[in-house]
């Protein structure tokens, strides 16, 4: 009887079992896909103030050469690989065209392929993580549903108007800025401030999730503990960003580049560029903001990192450099997504506690 029961389980688990394998194949194909897509596409590694054996080497310009934790990484990934094994890969890598024709786009030598290799490598996990975290991020809100799935999916689909000025690093600030905001939810501070850490080596504009714990923890912690945790923050920014502008204050660059006349020229103009981006803008503030009441208390907060975000894109980045906003995109798309929910369904996702 025991034998019958276990194995009537077995077969109602088996159903599920497939799904679960489905699901992992169709994430690594449409991640890999996407990853295609935005190395053919997006001009990554094509600024000649940024390419990847300088950030590598540490001899790109400021302010790129600050953001170290991808580079460095691929750099650390290409010194561990046997010489034999590299050389064979950049065999492999010369003899199929359509490699070829690929690391021509990335503005790739062949002496490079290796390096272009494992920075491939690493965009991928950064969006397989991505994937994870922006799931790990909507359960913190909503009951388990295929339909958090999907929301998944449709999440890794939104980042293909970004894919325009973009860098090595980029994938990683957005499953960082994806993380951090589902570690400040769940309460996780200790795997919070590692994580902060590690995104302070990314990009320098993690420093906004100072603000966003400021408003998410507010009431959930002591005064305290409050306060310690937010210097705590501060503090690994501050020696972190001190120790990279000490070890690159030599190289050529700048702090920052100023593009706000820029800006206003381009914008003026309103060209079909413009126009496409203000009603692709419009449309997802909508949605954001349509019920926006209703929605859960920690992705309305954290939208407070924008403002901030949204200044130094003016002010320094380049027009239409909309990658800016990756470590926030997340929860701009739960709010979005569960404003279209609403919409269309009339009533609100369940909620994780009804």
């Amino acid at each position: 009887m025991v034998a019958s029961a276990l194995k009537h389980e077995e077969q109602g688990d088996a159903p599920r079992v497939l799904w679960r394998r489905l699901n992992t194949l169709a994430t690594l194909l449409v991640v890999a896909g996407v990853v295609y897509l935005f190395l053919s596409i997006s001009g990554v590694n094509r600024a000649s103030m940024a390419r990847l054996p300088d950030l590598i080497n540490g001899t790109a310009y400021r302010p790129w050469v600050y953001r170290v934790l991808v580079p460095k990484t691929v750099g650390l990934l290409v010194a561990l690989t046997p010489d034999a094994v590299a050389d064979g890969l950049e065999q492999l890598f010369e003899d199929t065209p359509a490699v070829v024709t690929l690391m021509r786009q990335l503005v790739v030598r062949p002496a490079d392929y290796v390096a272009a290799f494992y920075m491939s490598c690493v965009l991928f996990a950064s969006l397989l993580g991505y994937k994870r975290a922006f799931r790990y991020l909507a359960a913190s809100f909503y009951a388990e549903h295929w339909t958090l799935e999907l929301a998944s999916y449709i999440a890794l689909a939104a980042l293909v108007p970004f894919f325009q000025f973009c860098y090595i690093y980029d994938f990683t600030a957005l499953f960082f800025g994806t993380l951090l905001l589902a570690l400040i939810v769940r309460e996780h501070w200790r795997a919070y401030l590692i994580a902060f850490g590690l995104a302070c080596l990314n990009k320098e504009t993690t420093l906004v999730f100072v603000l966003v714990f400021a408003a998410c923890a507010h009431g959930s912690l002591t005064t305290r503990e409050y306060r310690k945790q937010i210097a705590k923050q501060l503090a690994v920014f501050a020696v972190v960003r001190g120790a990279l502008m000490l070890t690159y204050a030599r190289n050529p660059g700048s702090e920052v580049q100023h593009f706000f006349d820029y800006h206003l020229s381009m914008y003026s103009e309103f060209g079909t560029q413009a126009q496409y981006s203000l009603l692709g803008w419009l449309s997802l503030l909508f949605c954001v903001f349509y019920g926006f009441s209703h929605k859960p208390r920690a992705l309305r907060l954290s939208l407070i990192g924008v403002p901030p975000i949204a200044a130094l894109y003016l002010a320094f980045g380049y027009p239409f450099e909309w990658r800016v906003f990756y470590e926030l995109l997340a929860p701009a798309l739960l709010l979005a997504l569960h404003g279209i929910y609403r919409l269309v369904a009339r009533t609100d996702p369940q909620p994780l506690v009804a």
